[in-house]
């Protein structure tokens, strides 16, 4: 445990190193700082001391600066200094030890502003995607893994140590963020398809009726039967199931441990082979959403082309603030389908307030090399905005689809993540679909692969 105000000189105070210092002692660790260009003046406050200077100052602690964070952006220009030069996971730190190995605030900084994706080398996938194989995380063989949460806890565990003797210290700080045995887990769903056959359009059951019998898919023909006919529940319709999920994980470890879900929305006025949702006219789907907006946090899905096509996405927030008649600031893109910066400034013009884009759709992992919320830094305007970004490191498609993995395989990759998320105090945002909750004969045993991912975590939950 940190005690005590951490006071930080820096010959030079920037907007980059204002912002990193707040995402780290005020958000992560939790701790009261001062950040000062006086040398006199931090000299003479009592309290634990670091400096990011390339002096070597006696009874205070090193984090040698790369010039990095005393930079502009430049647009086509990768950045005069690297942040990243001999970056790593440091060792146990203790006493012996008064300097960090690299330029840990710029480091910290150039991940979290996605620096990397502004540059003219980075590459992007057929549907306009930053390709994450191009990152420095993927290259390095860090991609999943949360390192900035790793790095923070070193860092505390120094602080803490020096901490140990400023005993004048009247104050003292909470660990960074919840350092218990559970896992902090908040799960989040997109309804792309909220029916397999209910709720369509009678030319649409006759044709696929007709492509079902000449495939002589026989099974198929009789449960769109059974379904249309009422006999059955629709196989994507598992939301009741959802709530009663929830509300067994709300009893049984309640918060902070678990966080309400977050449900997305798609409200595309036209189909295209991207946006497959329901029209939103339809009265079925105006009330599915209804019900849930009355439970849960919702937030829009912007559609496959809301990122390109100007207008398209204020419109659709629009649509879904009349269809709940609530206020909507929260998204996550369709497809993870944006670019950096204009897609999260589109974000921010149309009330959005978070955002839950930040992950890959090609790979799971951590796109900023972080788990937990932080505020954007819009690095071309070099400022700190109000959009809070919320990561997420897994989704079952990207697993499905990408990885063409089988459910044991992807429970067990599941629970690395949690594993590692858990022992540094982090946060594990989730993605699934309801689909792939169903038995529909491609999701057999990923329902189970769910339930047991969470009786794992959450040994009193009763599944």
């Amino acid at each position: 445990m940190v005690q005590g105000m951490v006071n930080i000189f820096s010959p030079v105070i920037t907007p980059r190193l204002q912002y990193v210092l707040g995402l780290i002692f005020r958000d992560h660790l939790r701790v009261p700082y001062r950040l000062t260009a006086d040398r006199t003046l931090w000299l003479a406050t009592p309290g634990i001391r670091i400096h990011y200077s390339n002096e070597m100052l006696p009874g205070s602690f090193r984090i040698p600066p790369s010039g990095f964070l005393s930079e502009t952006y430049e647009p086509g220009k990768p950045p005069a200094n690297d942040p990243m030069a001999g970056v790593g996971a440091p060792d146990a730190p203790d006493l012996a030890h008064t300097s960090w190995p690299f330029d840990l605030f710029g480091a910290v900084f150039y991940l979290l502003s996605r620096y990397e994706e502004y540059l003219p080398d980075a590459k992007y996938d057929r549907i306009g995607r930053y390709d994450p194989t191009s990152s420095w995380a993927y290259k390095k063989g860090f991609l999943e893994r949360p390192l900035i949460d790793e790095w923070l806890q070193r860092l505390e565990a120094v602080l803490t140590l020096y901490s140990a003797q400023t005993a004048s210290s009247a104050f003292s700080g909470p660990a960074s963020d919840e350092h218990g045995e559970r896992l902090r887990f908040a799960p989040t769903y997109d309804i792309d398809l909220p029916w397999c056959y209910q709720h369509k359009p009678l030319w649409v059951h006759l044709a696929y009726a007709a492509v079902y019998f000449l495939q002589g898919r026989w099974k198929r023909l009789v449960e769109h039967y059974k379904v249309k006919m009422g006999h059955i529940p629709d196989p994507y319709d598992n939301f009741y199931w959802l709530d009663q999920v929830h509300a067994i994980l709300e009893k049984s470890v309640g918060s902070p441990s678990r966080e309400t879900p977050v449900y997305f929305f798609p409200v595309a006025a036209r189909h295209n082979r991207y946006d497959q949702n329901p029209k939103p006219s339809l009265a079925a789907y105006q009330e599915l959403i209804q019900r849930h907006a009355a439970k849960y946090p919702i937030g829009i899905h912007p559609s496959f082309y809301s990122s390109t096509q100007p207008g398209l996405l204020e419109a659709e927030i629009g649509l879904l603030s009349r269809i709940t008649n609530l206020p909507i600031t929260i998204s996550r893109y369709h497809y993870i389908r944006f670019r950096l910066p204009e897609g999260y400034r589109q974000l921010i013009a149309g009330g959005i307030r978070t955002d839950y884009s930040m992950g890959y759709g090609e790979h799971n992992g951590f796109r900023a090399s972080y788990s937990r919320p932080f505020l954007w830094y819009d690095l071309e305007k070099e400022t700190e905005t109000p959009l809070r970004v919320v990561p997420f490191c897994f989704m079952e498609a990207t697993s499905y689809y990408q990885k063409e993995q089988d459910a044991q395989t992807t429970l067990a990759e599941m629970d690395r993540y949690s594993e590692i998320i858990r022992l540094t105090g982090g946060r594990m945002t989730t993605i699934w679909h309801n689909s792939s909750l169903s038995e529909n004969p491609r999701w057999i045993g990923w329902r189970k692969l769910y339930c047991a991912f969470l009786t794992h975590n959450f040994p009193d939950l009763i599944s």
